[in-house]
């Protein structure tokens, strides 16, 4: 019994058949690769299959995402202006 080897690289579509046959490999590759494939049924394309965007594991990778601080900055002498009046500790709240 012979193997068929399998391409290391997914094409850019596949025809719905290859994918529901090998579905789960298929879903590694593009999670592994980070590349998307079109499934296509009858030549037409009706899906994409994309990769989930990597989610933040530490505090610092989400909090790195809300704010940009420029290599060199010195943010012990940051004020309103620079921080934004919501990110000011002096800043008193009324209301």
């Amino acid at each position: 019994m012979s193997t068929i080897a399998r391409p290391a690289v997914l094409p850019d579509s596949i025809p719905f058949s290859e994918f529901r046959a090998n579905c789960s490999r298929i879903l590694d590759q593009v999670e592994k690769d980070g590349d998307a494939v079109t499934v296509t049924k009858n030549g037409r394309p009706v899906a994409v299959v994309t990769p989930c965007p990597k989610q933040p594991t530490s505090f610092w990778d989400r909090y790195s995402k809300l704010i940009k601080i420029e290599p060199g900055a010195d943010i012990d002498n940051m004020g309103e202006e620079e921080w934004g009046v919501d990110w000011c500790p002096t800043h008193e709240v009324t209301g």
